[in-house]
C-alpha cells in the first residue's frame, strides 16, 4: 500500500519535472539576449521600451541565478547527508577545501612587513596577543597557599568498606 503510493509519488515527481523548464537552458537563453540588447546599444541608443525590457530580463536572471545557487547547495547537502564522511573522493575534497580556507599563508606585522614562515607567524600572533592582554602587574602571588590549603593527616578511612554506620 505504502509502496505503491511512493511509485505513483515518484511518477508524478518526474512527470512534473519533466514539464519545468530547464534551468541552465534558461539562464543561457536570457543571457543571448542581453547579449543581443548590449550590442544593440553599442550600435544606437535603447529606446525606452527596450530599456525596461533590458532591465526585467536582468531582474529574471538574477532571480534564475538565486534559484540555481539554492539548487546547487541542497543538492551539496543531500550529497553530503548520503556520502558524508566516508572515505570518498567527495570527502576528501571537502576536507582540502576546509584546511586551504582555515589555514592563514601570511601575516603582516605592525610596519606592513609580510611574513610567511611558522616561526615569524607565531611571533607576530604572541606579540600582537600580549599587547591586546596587557601586562600583568603583579609579579609574586598574593595568597599563602600553604595557609589556605591545610594538610589533612591519616586518611586511612578512606579505603574502608561502607558500612551501615
Amino acid at each position: 500500500m505504502v509502496t505503491a503510493k511512493f511509485k505513483n509519488l515518484r511518477k508524478c515527481l518526474k512527470d512534473w519535472k519533466r514539464s519545468l523548464p530547464n534551468l541552465a537552458a534558461s539562464i543561457e537563453k536570457i543571457k543571448l539576449v542581453l547579449h543581443f540588447l548590449e550590442t544593440l546599444e553599442l550600435l544606437r541608443d535603447l529606446s525606452i521600451l527596450e530599456w525596461n525590457f533590458r532591465i526585467l530580463v536582468s531582474e529574471k536572471l538574477i532571480a534564475l541565478l538565486k534559484q540555481q545557487r539554492t539548487y546547487w547547495r541542497q543538492r551539496g547537502k543531500a550529497r553530503w547527508v548520503k556520502e558524508g564522511d566516508a572515505a570518498t573522493r567527495y570527502f576528501h575534497t571537502h576536507a582540502t577545501i576546509r584546511h586551504r580556507n582555515n589555514k592563514i599563508t601570511s601575516l603582516n606585522d605592525e610596519l606592513g612587513n609580510v611574513y610567511y614562515g611558522h616561526e615569524q607567524k607565531a611571533a607576530i600572533l604572541w606579540t600582537t596577543f600580549k599587547g591586546r592582554m596587557g601586562i600583568s602587574e603583579y609579579s609574586q602571588m598574593i595568597f599563602d597557599l600553604e595557609q589556605l590549603i591545610q594538610p589533612v593527616g591519616n586518611l586511612n578511612n578512606l579505603e574502608q568498606s561502607f558500612t551501615r554506620e
